[in-house]
């Protein structure tokens, strides 16, 4: 298998990437070949993290931090638990709720949405290989492509919204014009397996992607022939994003491991792994924006901070299991009110936050019977974040206190996978295993 990632590599370029020399454009980059070596991590470039530091993690965040002498709490005896149903005597499941769009559905289940908030256009991609591009308001179908030969599992616009592509299970990409009525620009083949991650670089228009066989590709929009990649990972790549304004990349994978890519020298700057980092599949990543760190989490309830910029672990703890057979996965993770907390959905029903003061799990909602499947923070109300789950429902969060509920809307009869919010939070916008979409209205409780 290795060696035929190697006879796939494709050529990379000498010219700089630096997207901040032009916000619109970024410099062509010409091809050239680059030794096979280059492009694994160098094991000298491992972190192997044997201990916390307690004095650096103090500096990292800042003399506010209240630094308990020990970081791995055993116990979760101090943590607020609240229970979404404490109000209720009994939970009464909604057969018939509201739907908005009842004569409005897909040929097979919905595994990814997104909106154009100026034209009023939901994109939706299923499982039948099929793109719709549906009028909210009007509610109507604009048009429907069947570009792919697999489930449209993605859906991203670029950071000024001019450019949209969706990505396939099957590897395919296809990028349209947002602003030309979705106009189909390019669409890349180059390689065949599953795509796990898409992110768009926050000041040009750039992509990157990471795959089911470790690769990451970077790409422009406007010219699919200037690419370069990086084969760093033996085993698939399941998440990653831009850094540090778009200089640099993060990734995590199966294989248990963390790099860091500097872009301009198209480089693994580092690699973290070791005794005192995730020791299973890596699940998900977050970035804090006021600080240089992310928060890494594991499918066996690993949960763990780093400092990108020079790879220093701050904090790890692995959360016991309520269940004694099977493992709990943190599926999902994200920075709320103003990097103050971290939000993070486990396989057995929780959301819980973790606050940086303290680092220190602050409290755990629990949702009976209903695994989290995506968090979304509300840019309205920092505190706030809206969640979609396994059982149909669409919740909004507290964080603050012990944590509440603001909000717990049923919309589907099966697992949403996919939602989101409009510009203004009046609404969220969801889509199901059901073959439907749902609108919820949230004004109410947003401006309560």
């Amino acid at each position: 298998m290795e060696g035929d990632k190697n006879n796939n590599k494709k050529e990379n370029n000498n010219d700089e990437f630096d997207p901040d020399e032009n916000k619109d454009q970024v410099n062509e980059m010409n091809d050239i070949n680059e030794n096979e070596d280059d492009m694994f991590v160098n094991p000298e470039d491992i972190q192997e993290i044997e201990e916390i530091d307690k004095e650096a993690l103090k500096q990292e965040m800042g003399e506010e931090m209240d630094v308990e002498d020990n970081l791995d709490l055993g116990n979760n005896n101090n943590i607020n638990n609240a229970n979404v149903n404490d109000n209720n005597d009994e939970i009464k499941e909604e057969e018939d709720y509201h739907k908005e769009y009842e004569n409005f559905k897909t040929k097979g289940e919905i595994y990814a949405i997104n909106f154009h908030q100026s034209s009023g256009t939901l994109i939706i991609g299923d499982g039948e290989d099929t793109t719709y591009f549906y009028n909210l308001d009007k509610k109507e179908l604009i048009k429907e492509e069947k570009l792919n030969k697999d489930s449209v599992n993605f859906i991203k616009f670029s950071s000024d919204n001019k450019y949209m592509l969706t990505a396939s299970v099957d590897g395919t990409i296809n990028i349209f014009n947002a602003s030309k009525n979705f106009e189909l620009v390019n669409t890349i083949k180059d390689q065949d397996s599953e795509i796990h991650w898409v992110d768009w670089h926050p000041k040009g228009p750039v992509f990157a992607f990471g795959t089911a066989e470790g690769a990451i590709w970077v790409y422009m929009a406007s010219n699919i022939k200037n690419n370069f990649n990086f084969y760093s990972h033996n085993e698939p790549c399941t998440c990653g994003m831009f850094l540090d304004e778009g200089k640099k990349l993060i990734s995590g994978g199966e294989d248990a491991a963390l790099k860091i890519y500097e872009l301009k020298e198209k480089k693994v700057e580092f690699t973290i792994k070791g005794k005192k980092f995730i020791q299973n599949p890596i699940t998900c990543i977050d970035v804090c924006k006021s600080k240089a760190i992310a928060v890494v989490c594991s499918i066996a309830n690993e949960f763990c901070l780093i400092n990108y910029q020079n790879g220093n672990i701050l904090y790890y703890r692995q959360y016991p299991s309520v269940s004694q057979e099977n493992a709990c996965s943190i599926e999902n993770a994200c920075f709320c009110y103003n990097d103050q907390y971290i939000v993070f959905g486990d396989s057995e029903n929780h959301l819980n936050v973790f606050e940086m003061k303290t680092m220190s799990l602050r409290s755990s909602i629990t949702v009976h019977g209903d695994n989290l499947t995506k968090i979304i923070p509300s840019k309205k109300k920092s505190y706030e974040v809206y969640c979609s789950s396994s059982n149909g429902y669409i919740y909004v969060f507290d964080t603050r206190g012990m944590g509440s509920v603001v909000l717990r809307e049923k919309c589907h009869s099966d697992v949403i996978m996919d939602f989101v919010v409009t510009e203004n939070e009046n609404f969220v916008i969801t889509s199901s295993i059901d073959k439907t979409i749902n609108l919820i209205k949230t004004i109410d409780i947003q401006d309560s």
